[in-house]
């Protein structure tokens, strides 16, 4: 009799754990310092008088979510970089970047990426936090006629690198 109630219990266990409609959602942010390579595929850098390689940041932002079959999602991406930038204190932060993404409905998967570069001189991390603290990510799924809600904000996963 208690081989039965282990078995049952194991497999509901089981069950329950498969039968999980949580997607599995990652959000990262990395700043680190430019390479000497990338500082001198800048361009014109003098904008703000003498510049050197230490006055600039590259931020690398990915973004996953995988679901399971039977699960319909919404995201709402940040992608307006280079105002949110400029807005902090004026200065034409942004200096370029590159994004690409994989988001077909179809697929049980979606993946973002962002890279760019910026003019930080004179910003400390706090400051670089509180800049991205409302560049927000919404996501919103469905499973087993069940919607949820969930927002990530940039600022609250930034790492820095050296």
């Amino acid at each position: 009799m208690k081989r039965i109630l282990f078995l049952l219990i194991g497999l509901c266990y089981i069950l329950t754990a498969c039968n999980n409609t949580d997607p599995d959602i990652q959000v990262n942010t990395i700043i680190s310092n430019v390479t000497a390579e990338e500082f001198n595929g800048l361009g014109r850098t003098n904008e703000y008088g003498e510049s050197n390689q230490k006055d600039f940041k590259k931020l690398a932002f990915d973004f996953s979510m995988e679901h399971g079959d039977g699960v319909k999602r919404k995201i709402e991406m940040f992608n307006d970089w280079r105002t949110l930038l400029k807005e902090y204190d004026g200065l034409e932060r942004y200096w370029g970047g590159d994004s690409t993404s994989q988001d077909n409905i179809e697929e049980n998967f979606a993946k973002y990426h962002y890279e760019l570069i910026f003019y930080s001189k004179g910003l400390s991390e706090a400051e670089v936090k509180k800049i991205f603290k409302e560049a927000r990510i919404h996501i919103e799924w469905e499973a087993d006629e069940e919607t949820q809600t969930k927002d990530y904000f940039i600022g609250d996963n930034i790492n820095f690198k050296d």
